[in-house]
């Protein structure tokens, strides 16, 4: 079988010649992930050089076809032999795999239009929603993260936080009823969308997390968090624009500050990811087993674990954490170094296995949701920008993506709920 893509202004084509059988279907199925990985969403393929096709085959089509659609793209058959169009009548199955390419999105519309919906911000290409009156949201800053690097938290630094619908969190925290309980657990959690999880020091390191349902609303015991209140507004659809095919966190939060105009926001972003670099706890911060200086030489080795290299490549992952241009006290407290000149952030990152990220404007609760109903959380980590000279790796990579953002107000908020 010979495969031969083509590209139209519409979308991509994928025209094959030869047989078309369980043996070779492997070929094009491969060719096919590996086109809806880059972000095509608009696939046909043109059968009509194939002499024949087996039910390996047409299960193929139909695989591609309702992956696209169940993700707001489409999949078809743009043109078939006969024997190939026969047998899909007879299956029936030819109504629903046999189309043209749609018309463009932006086909009748005016130039003006495009302009307001599309731009290029540094690196990223983004195609952006935004209400017509910027609103911002509360930011809420709970505990003390300088107690980690002084011999950790006792109990009078637990504080239970309700994590509703629409607000965003992070910092380090655990499940359970309170500090006892949750006292050799302690780890990274975030939480956005009315879903929160958590990474667990017990020695499993399997992240675990409660979702909301019904009158069911998440809780954590926090040591310390940014708790970021309110809807956030802005939404960006993003894709890597320069040659490298992938932009880095610390672009993506100077993007995100960039379209909102404003010196700090709260984000949550839901990506395809080229390598991510993090921490995470090993052991549970808490005062009668923490070092007075986690972070110092040889300890940190056993309080901390980091990723030696990028990883978790070709995964989908979930960012959600604030930054800021220029932090003022205490909010600087919260967040370190991402960006330069002056960016910090605070950003934690779930992952997932890939999929395709549906179409179209995205509600932040119901693609959240979905995603960890369906989905198994692989890891969960502190994102951090390791620009140590020599064997430092840089920062985190993202292909292509969508952001939920607000700008937040720096002012607002001290203390516990």
């Amino acid at each position: 079988m010979e495969i031969r893509r083509v590209r139209h202004s519409d979308g991509l084509e994928f025209r094959i010649s030869g047989r078309f059988d369980a043996y070779r279907a492997g070929q094009l199925e491969s060719d096919l992930d590996e086109a809806v990985r880059a972000g095509e969403y608009q696939v046909r393929v043109d059968l009509s050089g194939v002499d024949f096709i087996s039910s390996a085959g047409i299960g193929l089509l139909v695989r591609f076809h309702n992956r696209l659609k169940g993700c707001g793209g489409s999949f078809g058959v743009r043109a078939a032999s006969e024997p190939v169009a026969k047998l899909l009548q007879i299956s029936g199955l030819w109504a629903m795999l046999a189309s043209d390419f749609p018309g463009g999105e932006g086909s009748g519309g005016s130039e003006a239009l495009v302009a307001s919906r599309f731009r290029t911000v540094g690196p990223l290409a983004c195609e952006i929603h935004g209400p017509e009156t910027l609103r911002r949201v509360r930011c809420r800053r709970v505990g003390d993260p300088a107690r980690l690097a002084r011999g950790g938290y006792g109990p009078d630094a637990a504080v239970r936080l309700s994590l509703p619908m629409e607000t965003l969190a992070v910092g380090l925290g655990a499940f359970g009823p309170g500090y006892p309980e949750c006292h050799a657990r302690f780890g990274e959690f975030m939480a956005t969308g009315g879903v929160a999880v958590c990474r667990p020091t017990d020695g499993s390191g399997v992240p675990d997390f409660m979702l909301a349902r019904g009158g069911l609303v998440p809780e954590v015991v926090a040591l310390y968090a940014l708790a970021v209140d309110g809807g956030l507004d802005h939404f960006v659809r993003f894709q890597a624009a320069g040659p490298a095919g992938a932009v880095t966190l610390g672009e993506v939060l100077t993007a995100v500050l960039d379209i909102l105009g404003e010196p700090a926001a709260a984000l949550v972003m839901l990506a395809d990811t080229a390598g991510l670099v993090g921490t995470a706890l090993r052991r549970s911060p808490v005062q009668d087993s923490c070092p007075e200086c986690v972070f110092g030489y040889p300890a940190v080795r056993d309080w901390l674990t980091f990723t030696p290299e990028r990883e978790h490549a070709r995964h989908l992952t979930l960012v959600a954490g604030v930054a800021a241009a220029d932090p003022p006290e205490p909010l600087a407290a919260f967040l370190r170094p991402a960006a330069d000149p002056d960016i910090q952030a605070h950003c934690h990152a779930a992952v997932f296995s890939f999929r395709a990220l549906p179409r179209g404007r995205l509600d932040l609760g119901n693609t959240v949701r979905e995603l960890f109903e369906e989905e198994r959380v692989l890891e969960l980590l502190h994102l951090v920008r390791d620009h140590r000279e020599i064997v430092g790796i840089g920062d985190s990579l993202f292909m292509r993506g969508v952001i939920w953002a607000g700008a937040l107000d720096v002012d607002a908020g001290v203390g516990a709920p």
